[in-house]
């Protein structure tokens, strides 16, 4: 199967996730407004609840036609990010009741990447910075390359050589972080457009929401030797993500 149909196929998942927990989110609130009408207090929070998923279900709507005539219709960044956070923290519970946590959340950073690039953004080099995890460094190098990817000696043990070539190829900002407080004082610092970044589910989807301004391409690691220990990047797939972007 390729990158392009396996994406497209996790990200249906996620959105069938989403517009299940829309619904029932929806229904379930709609119901409670009925049975609870004679209390002001809590009929008037209800309602705002119902008109919030309601808002979120039409946002997911808009979502899929993007998906499907590959126009950008959606709603913008920030509000887009802020609806969609609730349902996707629903469906987190669902996906984890039948065991597919893991699953649900890279359907959900692919849904995501599908909807950038939908908008077929172009910019500038220096507008976006690529974000990497600082297990993707080999672990018995000696150079440290956190926030400095140009102490990498090129030795080709692990990613970081192949993607300190695409980087200075393309001319984008790239750093090497610890963890999620270090990746948000970057962005904070350089305000890119678009952030490339390569990590966990966990983390991926964590950055996608604490950023709601930014559009972000998440692209997830592969864990030969379990967590966090000499992770792998797909290198093709960055190329491509980061060539996509660069306006010529």
């Amino acid at each position: 199967m390729s990158q392009t149909t396996s994406n497209r196929a996790s990200a249906a998942l996620a959105s069938g996730m989403l517009l299940f927990s829309a619904v029932l989110l929806s229904c379930c609130t709609g119901v409670l407004v009925l049975v609870l009408r004679e209390n002001k207090a809590l009929l008037t929070i209800l309602t705002l609840l119902l008109f919030f998923f309601l808002t979120a279900f039409v946002n997911l709507i808009l979502n899929q036609f993007a998906l499907v005539f590959k126009k950008s219709i959606v709603l913008p960044l920030r509000i887009n990010r802020y609806l969609s956070v609730v349902l996707f923290r629903a469906g987190s519970v669902f996906a984890k009741l039948i065991g597919k946590k893991e699953e649900y959340e890279r359907s959900y950073i692919a849904l995501d990447a599908e909807l950038v690039s939908i908008k077929k953004i172009k910019i500038k080099a220096e507008e976006i910075l690529v974000l990497l995890p600082r297990c993707l460094q080999n672990n018995g190098c000696k150079n440290n390359v956190t926030n400095n990817i140009e102490n990498c000696v090129s030795c080709g043990k692990c990613d970081v050589k192949a993607i300190k070539e695409i980087i200075a190829n393309a001319g984008v900002r790239a750093s090497v972080v610890t963890g999620g407080s270090q990746a948000r004082e970057l962005v904070k610092k350089n305000k890119p457009k678009v952030i490339i970044a390569v990590a966990c589910e966990r983390e991926l989807v964590s950055g996608i929401f604490d950023v709601p301004a930014c559009e972000i391409i998440g692209i997830v690691n592969e864990r030969p030797e379990g967590p966090c220990l000499n992770t792998r990047a797909n290198i093709s797939e960055l190329s491509a993500a980061i060539k996509a972007l660069i306006e010529r």
